[in-house]
């Protein structure tokens, strides 16, 4: 095998991938800091090292997987000097690499399917390692699950686990599980985050500096500078100076007045949740699992006594079973998909008051459970601009859930019905700074 050059940054983190106790790497924080070379690199050595092992190169889609991860290690076995049909076989009717030593390599799609939530497809599978190359596009729960898998010949090869990811930035999960934790100095010894954007510069192109032109300042400082605090998609509703905001525990609002706003779990399936408000600031959550709509109506019931608020200030979803409490408590109905208010270019009244609720000034107090704000700053990050020419529109609850690893947003959903209360009121307060 001809001698292998790799970055600094590269070193690193191969360094990681053939230690005793690191079990997962993420590499990646800018464009063109040869991710996937050195994750066909990893592969290819990997394979040719123990014989009869099982890999997987891991992509979103099969499609993606060929166009790019796979064409990147055909590339790396040439420059090396294996030759496809002679040392190994790309079978693209079994999506398997089979190298003449008995190893393999599965070409592994990873879309999140909502028929199968918790990757029962994976089920059976037995893997020495793998590669999941762009890890931000796959969910947590299908990561979780094809870590599980990895146990093939460990013990016969004197094997740690190996999973090695790549990414860009991004503000998904992958951000709060690997960067900020390595941010805080608070990630485990078994996983390692290579933070690319000090690397040296040997992969890119020679007309790099006009693509880098064409870029927006946004994708400038994800793609170009690895800043993770850019790494919203252009269609986030909520920025991070928006969710900063809300999180800081300042009050917003001086007249005192009260409001409780739920989304009533349907059928038992999701979580039903009741938010109290003063003014604009979110004082108190609760959350309950399979509670039939008395027990609920009386909860709310119960707040609406104590804090002196009146039905018309209490407002809960009447999809579903939710229609139950709004009877029992002769309080306002919100329904998700009827027409916006004033006649505006929405597409449903639900997409109206999630667009508003990203520019006033609102907060949750301190005093609200931490993994209740954190499960919200979450949710608030699946809400995303899904616009046309014809109506302003949020994404489907299915691709919120999709990229909640199956959770319904409950929370947030709870949270944008306070909206409704300043549109009946004929006055809206909106912060454009």
């Amino acid at each position: 095998m001809k001698t292998i050059t790799f970055s600094d940054k590269q070193i690193e983190a191969y360094n990681h991938l053939t230690d005793d106790k690191t079990e997962v790497v993420l590499y990646g924080g800018k464009a063109n800091s040869g991710k996937s070379w050195l994750a066909s690199c990893f592969l290819l050595i990997s394979c040719l090292k123990y014989k009869g092992s099982r890999w997987a190169l891991c992509r979103k889609n099969l499609t993606e997987l060929k166009k790019t991860s796979l064409k990147t290690f055909l590339d790396c076995c040439k420059k090396y000097g294996y030759i496809q049909n002679k040392d190994f076989k790309l079978n693209l009717q079994t999506n398997t690499i089979t190298f003449n030593n008995g190893s393999e390599i599965f070409l592994l799609p990873l879309e999140w399917k909502p028929s199968d939530p918790d990757a029962d497809f994976l089920g059976g599978l037995e893997l020495t390692g793998a590669v999941i190359d762009e890890l931000p596009q796959i969910t947590e729960k299908y990561f979780e699950v094809l870590y599980s898998r990895i146990r093939y010949k460990l013990e016969e090869f004197n094997l740690t686990k190996k999973i090695f990811c790549t990414c860009n930035p991004s503000n998904g999960w992958v951000k709060s599980y690997f960067y900020d934790r390595f941010i805080k100095n608070t990630l485990p010894e078994e996983i390692k985050f290579i933070n690319t954007v000090n690397s040296k510069e040997f992969f890119r192109a020679k007309d790099y500096t006009k693509t880098l032109s064409l870029l927006s300042e946004q994708q400038l400082k994800r793609l170009e500078y690895g800043d993770w605090e850019y790494a919203t998609c252009s269609d986030n509703i909520f920025t991070p100076s928006k969710l900063e905001e809300i999180f800081t525990g300042l009050s917003f609002g001086e007249s005192k007045k009260y409001y409780i706003t739920g989304d009533i779990a349907r059928f038992g399936e999701d979580s039903t949740v009741i938010v109290l408000w003063e003014d604009f600031t979110i004082i108190n959550i609760f959350k309950f699992e399979k509670q039939n709509t008395k027990e609920t109506s009386d909860f709310i019931f119960k707040l609406m006594n104590e804090y002196k608020i009146s039905r018309d200030k209490v407002i809960v979803d009447s999809d579903g079973v939710g229609g139950g409490v709004v009877d029992n408590l002769k309080c306002k109905g919100f329904v998700n998909n009827s027409k916006p208010f004033k006649g505006e270019k929405y597409d449903m009244l639900k997409s109206q008051m999630y667009f508003n609720l990203s520019k006033i000034r609102w907060s949750i107090d301190n005093s609200v459970r931490q993994d209740y704000k954190e499960q919200i700053k979450k949710e608030l990050n699946s809400i995303r601009d899904a616009s046309d020419d014809f109506k302003y529109k949020i994404n489907s609850k299915d691709e919120q859930k999709r990229l909640l690893s199956n959770k319904s947003p409950d929370f947030s959903d709870a949270i944008m019905m306070r909206m409704y209360f300043e549109f009946k009121s004929d006055k809206i307060y909106v912060d454009f700074s």
